[in-house]
């Protein structure tokens, strides 16, 4: 209308549809040039949307990508939801303009086109909210295409939701699914260029990783394999700076920083790097920024921080795996040198053996050799060194005279008449013990046997007056005080009995020694015991004495053999006793034990001191008892070679074997085979 006001010609529809067919050429120009450059796929995304929103002068365009839906989804609406997921939007109609009732058909009706493989234009139907049913709840039209990236997939990848404008025909909708599949077909070529580009570009990762990751078995020195885990992961993955730290509960060590040799440990920049390992650092610290911290799943001890002062540097999931690859395959090479540094003389002998620029000169390897060989011949010689063989037990020190003494019946502690360590003679009262029940028998029949002979003494005096004036009566007074005196026999004859009862309840020594009752008044006085309870020991003071010790089975034939050639030397030493020791000689050999520490194979031995020890042993009785102290027992089975000695126990497993198949062929006292 200003045109024609100004008296201008409006163009033509032929002009119009001309200039139209030349926007959208050049439209389809610039996103088939944008196809060809490498650059982000959401950069691309979003120019395509606004290409296409242009192209059509549509109501708004969305792109959607499919989504892994949760396995634990049931509900098929609710996979129909969650299974697309908008990778970019634009323009005033979109999926936002949808309720949630409106957004669950329309899910559905997504999932209708990408089993129908083929572009569609649905109309428009406000306000549908039946579920179940696919329809398009906007105001306007939505022409939906699917994008092929992978013919082999199960469906397309990506869909192009157009909302269109109302007022177009048949015609016009064609033209719209048209210039759609189009821009498909372009994008779908991205698609599969930038998946092309993805994939090798994951290759040369990986070829880098993978060569990264052997050279750090390749070295056996710590400081080299951290070097080259920090210097190849900033390399590798476009770092500024990368450091390795070591955390020691509140401690940080900086073990390496990338491109650097020598660290400053008190500057700003080490410090950052110690703080991020521990902390949780902001984005931006002194001048540069931490991208990421990646913790070794072996040893969370070792840990990398990377950081950078691009802002446009991020780490996404598969760079993080990557990055904790290298660090778990860098933390097991450095675990390893660790172990072959301990190992002494490796460094000399790495050195000795390098090859290249490091290895040393001819006189340096004849210097080295010469000192190898000096070495190789002292260790043969201190191995063939004679070196006394000893076997060592824990024994405990046992009296073979000792007299225990244990409660005879049920009774009671009356009186404790000694003491732990008193020295008695035979007759000394020890322990005096009473019995209620005995003494009420003991009255009882002493007041029995008192009213026996009042009878007897009535039966008697009736006898004599009986027999002056009633004879007839005699006899039957004669059998009456009978009875009386038979009875009386019997309550003697029980009397004497519970009287040899009393006595046996004071306890006394038969022999001269000493007493052997840790808190004995503490432990029975007035203490009601039972029959065969233990109460003391009087250890005799010429007792002989031994040690129980408990000898381990692969040291018996060693024992026995020095034993049966007369070089067997034992002492036994009593540690809480000023480690005094005394001669001993073995005396017997007892069943196999087990250990009930470790459950090892014993066998239990008697070693018995000898004679001239005795009266030492009874002078220290005068201490105290010495029954049951713990005793260490060493017994010297001649001399051997120091490596038997060290080794015995492999060199008697080899000759058992060897025994085992070539006995046979050893010859005999004879000489015969």
């Amino acid at each position: 209308m200003s045109a024609a006001r100004s008296g201008e010609q409006p163009p033509s529809a032929g002009a119009w549809i001309n200039e139209t067919r030349r926007e959208i050429s050049e439209i389809v120009r610039e996103v088939a040039q944008s196809v060809r450059q490498p650059q982000p796929k959401q950069k691309f995304l979003t120019f395509l949307v606004d290409r296409m929103l242009r192209a059509m002068s549509a109501e708004g365009v969305v792109i959607w990508q499919r989504h892994e839906t949760s396995p634990s989804s049931t509900d098929p609406i609710e996979s129909s939801v969650n299974g697309w997921k908008v990778a970019t939007r634009l323009g005033r109609i979109t999926d936002q303009s949808f309720d949630s009732s409106e957004t669950l058909v329309h899910a559905l009706l997504l999932d209708a086109v990408v089993d129908g493989r083929q572009p569609v234009v649905v109309p428009s139907t406000p306000g549908a909210n039946e579920l179940g049913t696919p329809a398009n709840p906007a105001s306007v039209p939505a022409a939906i295409v699917p994008v092929d990236v992978n013919p082999s997939d199960d469906g397309p990848e990506y869909l192009f939701e157009i909302f269109i404008e109302p007022d177009g025909g048949i015609a016009t909708q064609r033209g719209y699914l048209r210039f759609i599949a189009q821009m498909a077909d372009l994008a779908g070529e991205f698609f599969r260029a930038d998946e092309m580009r993805r994939l090798k570009q994951r290759q040369q990762i990986e070829s880098r990783i993978e060569t990264l990751c052997a050279s750090f078995h390749g070295h056996d020195q710590c400081a080299t394999i951290a070097a080259q885990l920090v210097d190849g992961i900033a390399e590798l993955f476009g770092f500024d700076r990368v450091g390795l730290c070591r955390v020691h509960g509140k401690r940080v060590d900086l073990i390496a920083v990338s491109f650097v040799e020598t660290i400053a440990h008190g500057s700003p920049a080490a410090e950052q790097i110690r703080f991020a390992a521990v902390e949780k650092v902001p984005d931006t610290f002194f001048d540069l920024r931490v991208v990421d911290v990646v913790v070794s799943p072996q040893s969370p001890a070792n840990r990398l921080v990377c950081l950078t002062q691009d802002p446009q540097v991020t780490v996404d999931e598969s760079t993080h795996a990557d990055i904790e690859r290298c660090l778990r395959h860098a933390n097991m090479a450095l675990i390893n040198a660790r172990r072959l540094a301990a190992v002494p003389g490796f460094r000399w002998w790495s050195s000795l053996v390098a090859r290249g620029p490091a290895a040393p000169t001819l006189s340096r390897r004849i210097a080295s050799l010469s000192l190898l060989a000096g070495i190789i011949l002292t260790a043969l010689v201190v191995a063939l060194f004679p070196v006394p063989l000893v076997v060592v037990a824990s024994g405990t020190l046992r009296s073979q005279s000792i007299e225990n003494f244990c409660a005879t019946r049920s009774t009671v502690v009356q009186a404790v008449h000694v003491e732990h360590g008193q020295h008695v003679v035979p007759g000394d009262v020890l322990v005096t013990l009473s019995d209620d029940d005995l003494e009420q028998q003991i009255t009882t029949l002493l007041g029995r046997r008192a009213v026996l002979v009042e009878q007897q003494i009535r039966w008697t005096q009736a006898l004599v007056d009986t027999a002056s004036h009633r004879l007839d009566r005699t006899g039957q007074l004669q059998n009456e005080r009978d009875l009386v005196a038979e009875e009386l026999r019997s309550i003697d004859q029980q009397l004497v009995l519970l009287e040899q009862v009393r006595e046996s309840l004071t306890l006394r020594t038969t022999r001269e020694g000493t007493v052997d009752a840790w808190q004995l008044k503490e432990r029975i006085s007035g203490r009601p015991l039972q029959r065969g309870d233990f109460l003391l020991s009087v250890i005799d003071s010429r007792t002989n004495w031994a040690v129980d010790t408990r000898v381990p089975q692969n040291r018996i034939s060693t024992l026995v053999g020095a034993d049966r050639e007369q070089t067997l030397d034992i002492s036994v030493i009593l540690p809480n006793r000023n480690a005094m020791s005394f001669a001993a000689m073995l005396k017997q050999l007892g069943p196999p034990l087990h250990s009930e520490s470790d459950g090892s194979a014993m066998n239990a031995v008697l070693v018995s001191l000898t004679d001239p020890d005795i009266d030492s042993l009874s002078n220290e009785l005068a201490q105290g008892p010495l029954n049951g102290t713990p005793a260490q027992v060493i017994c010297k089975c001649g001399r051997m070679p120091l490596a038997y000695v060290l080794l015995q126990d492999a060199i008697t497993s080899i000759r058992a074997r060897y025994q085992m198949y070539f006995g046979s062929l050893q010859p005999n006292s004879s000489g015969e085979i």
